[in-house]
């Protein structure tokens, strides 16, 4: 194909107007028409326009293949069509696929077409090809005969590429069987391929820290799909978790976990589709806490099955391992069962809209009914636990009481000890204040008092008739008759002599030559 025809597709494909901006771009990309035009195309679109190793050959033919190459383009499915029936109708679609120019015209024409059906709505959604059963195109180069069913020799003669611009018609074709060796080849996209990604991934592989890696992915998440997309927890996945099942059970909610791969070909369906549907963002935001992640780069898939071995163990991160990139992106439905973390369900990408809602609504229902369980359990439980917090309460109130009362006692005994000892110290001045009393031999005046106690107990003592009153209320102080508590009382008249003079003489007092006094407590 010569480098005049490249162009002149690139630039129906395109639609770039900049001669020089077109030229600039091939020739980075060796004039390979499909990689160039992947480069320009937006990259939401679900497919690539990738050519396989089977297909032709689009970069530009080296000096002296002309023959060879004669006038070809790749066709709507990668087949080869000459020029003659691709010139000035035939431009590249948005999937690399060559399609005719009115083909074009009537798909933009067309409003209510679907999505899926026009390759040149701007939709990120998997765009198909318009091409049906019956559009085979079938040309002749040299002495082979290539169709969209599959490459025939042909025995007829080679005509010159400038044949029908002289106005000469080509010699109908005739065909005849290939030999039984040879094998019939198609050479159309593979779209089981995992092409690489031509965007900037989701998470780099350099991010170590999760919560800068999950800003990161939420900031590429709504590039690519817009800002409708389910609000991701920004965090470490034991963070989340903590987050959703840690709470008290009437507050938990189980954890959705998606698990994007930009190699996959079914990311794109399932993201622009599937997660950002309206009814799924809505019912993830008032039901389930979500988290994701990029498993693109290998480093970044390691310390995924880090986080995922640490939360849920080894089953869960071997299971999420072996899960082929074609089989992505990946739903991990959490719940708390029992006290104990399970995944509960585990989703591929190769689902649609309604099977992912089932399976969302069924992971609700048997969150609702445990949560339901585990709630008449913790109400029972935390009866239980109020029954011994208050008799626990009452017991160390209880311990509260008999402490104080032991302080009081304690405090009591203290105040009656002291007491005690200060009647002692009290007793042994007065019994030190007493004169001795009288011999038998004194010659003076002698008193005799009889001393009758409050039990009924008398005794008597002698006295100098000269002393004073204050020696008899001394000794019976010493005897342990204190005036502050007792007092002294004779019988004829009635006196109270701790009232009287106590400097006074017993004789002055009339308590000579003798006297009984009462000794009664006050």
């Amino acid at each position: 194909m010569d480098k005049e025809l490249i162009m002149n597709n690139f630039l129906a494909a395109t639609q770039i107007e900049d001669l020089g901006t077109a030229l600039s771009i091939l020739e980075e990309h060796n004039w390979d028409l499909g990689v160039a035009v992947n480069t320009v195309l937006p990259q939401n679109f679900s497919e690539q326009c990738t050519i396989p190793s089977g297909s032709p050959d689009l970069r530009a033919p080296a000096e002296g293949d002309q023959e060879s190459t004669d006038k070809m383009v790749v066709g709507r499915q990668g087949n080869i069509i000459s020029q003659q029936e691709s010139t000035d109708k035939m431009v590249v679609g948005r999937q690399g696929n060559v399609i005719s120019q009115e083909e074009r015209r009537d798909a933009i024409a067309a409003p209510d077409m679907p999505v899926i059906a026009n390759p040149w709505a701007d939709d990120s959604s998997i765009m198909e090809s318009c091409v049906t059963d019956d559009d085979k195109v079938t040309i002749q180069t040299n002495s082979t005969v290539v169709s969209s069913s599959g490459i025939q020799p042909s025995n007829e003669p080679k005509h010159n590429c400038n044949d029908t611009e002289n106005g000469e018609e080509p010699e109908s074709e005739e065909y005849f069987s290939p030999p039984e060796d040879f094998e019939l080849q198609e050479t159309e996209l593979d779209v089981s391929a995992n092409p690489k990604p031509t965007h900037d991934l989701l998470i780099p592989p350099n991010i170590d820290d999760p919560h800068i890696a999950l800003q990161l992915f939420t900031t590429n998440f709504e590039k690519r799909y817009g800002g409708t997309h389910p609000l991701f927890y920004v965090g470490s996945l034991s963070e989340v978790v903590k987050e959703a099942l840690g709470k008290n059970v009437s507050s938990r909610k189980p954890l959705f976990i998606y698990l994007h791969h930009d190699r996959s070909i079914l990311s794109n369906i399932f993201c622009s589709q599937l997660l950002c549907s309206e009814s799924i963002v809505n019912y993830l935001s008032l039901n389930f806490a979500t988290w994701a992640w990029d498993l693109t780069s290998e480093e970044q898939k390691k310390k995924l099955l880090v986080m995922v071995k640490d939360s849920f163990g080894d089953d869960v991160a071997s299971s999420v391992e072996n899960v082929k990139s074609d089989h992505l992106p990946l739903i991990l439905v959490v719940c708390k069962i029992g006290g104990k973390l399970e995944v509960q369900n585990i989703i591929q990408g190769h689902t649609d809209l309604d099977s992912l809602m089932g399976h969302l609504l069924m992971a609700m229902e048997v969150h609702e009914e445990n949560q339901s369980n585990e709630i008449v359990e913790e109400k029972a439980r935390m009866e239980r636990e109020s029954v011994r917090v208050e008799q626990e309460r009452r017991f160390l109130e209880s311990l509260a009481a008999d402490k104080l009362k032991e302080e009081k006692k304690m405090e009591t005994e203290r105040a009656r000890l002291q007491i005690l000892e200060q009647e002692e110290a009290e007793r042994q001045r007065c019994a030190e204040a007493v004169s001795p009393e009288p011999k038998p031999d004194y010659e003076g005046k002698v008193s005799k008092l009889r001393f009758r106690c409050p039990n009924g107990d008398t005794f008597q003592r002698k006295f100098k008739a000269e002393e004073s009153l204050r020696c008899v209320l001394n000794y019976l102080c010493s005897e342990g008759f204190p005036v502050e508590k007792y007092k002294y009382l004779t019988s004829f008249p009635r006196r109270d002599i701790t009232q009287l003079q106590a400097q006074e003489s017993l004789e002055f007092h009339r308590l000579y030559p003798q006297e009984t006094i009462f000794v009664e407590e006050k």
